[in-house]
């Protein structure tokens, strides 16, 4: 279906990319037994573990096997409690923005090895720099900030909230600390039947 899927969508130009997640929105996998072991918390994968890199190694190949395109996005947003359940158990308690950085280093390492071009959200690098507010408007950024991401990752800045283009002008800036990012809206359409258009417009 999805090999229909990238082919109906070529006819038009318009490339199917792979959207995962590799690290959080997992809740509804991570309850089944099939994945005890896997669980940081019930909505995290457990960072460091060689059973969490083997699934998401399935699911980079399994994925890059039915698209044309190499470009594969890698999700990782909202990995609330990261660190604080298993992994905290098994490692003591440990910098957040540390995990996350050696977690992308070796799915990066994975996509490397099937050829992919990984893009990620960006909430998390963030929300650490505002103090666990992603839309902050004044952000403690670190000197270092461009080393916590390696740099065949691209950013995706995901902003469905404002209407003020100064912001996003100014958060897109900020970006460009990882490089040139790439820009997700949202058309509405999660809060009911059909889109909220005059929001989305806006």
């Amino acid at each position: 279906e999805l090999k229909e899927c990238d082919a109906y969508g070529e006819l038009f130009g318009i490339c199917l990319v792979p959207c995962i997640q590799t690290l959080a929105h997992l809740s509804t996998f991570l309850r089944w037994p099939i994945s005890n072991g896997l669980q940081d918390n019930r909505d995290n994968l457990l960072p460091e573990e060689e059973k969490t890199y083997a699934l998401i190694e399935s699911m980079l190949k399994n994925f890059s096997e039915c698209v044309r395109t190499k470009k594969v996005h890698l999700g990782m947003d909202e990995a609330h409690g990261l660190g604080l359940g298993e992994y905290l158990k098994k490692h003591g308690f440990t910098n957040r923005l540390s995990i996350m950085k050696r977690h992308l280093e070796k799915v990066e390492e994975l996509c490397r090895k099937y050829g992919l071009e990984p893009m990620m959200w960006s909430d998390m690098f963030l929300r650490q720099f505002g103090g666990g507010d992603y839309y902050k408007e004044q952000l403690d950024i670190p000197k270092d900030a461009a080393s916590l991401v390696p740099p065949d990752i691209d950013m995706v800045y995901w902003d469905y909230y404002h209407e003020n283009e100064a912001f996003y002008d100014s958060r897109i800036q900020t970006h460009r600390l990882f490089g040139e990012p790439i820009f997700a809206g949202g058309v509405w359409t999660w809060v009911g039947f059909g889109a909220n258009w005059g929001l989305t417009y806006a």
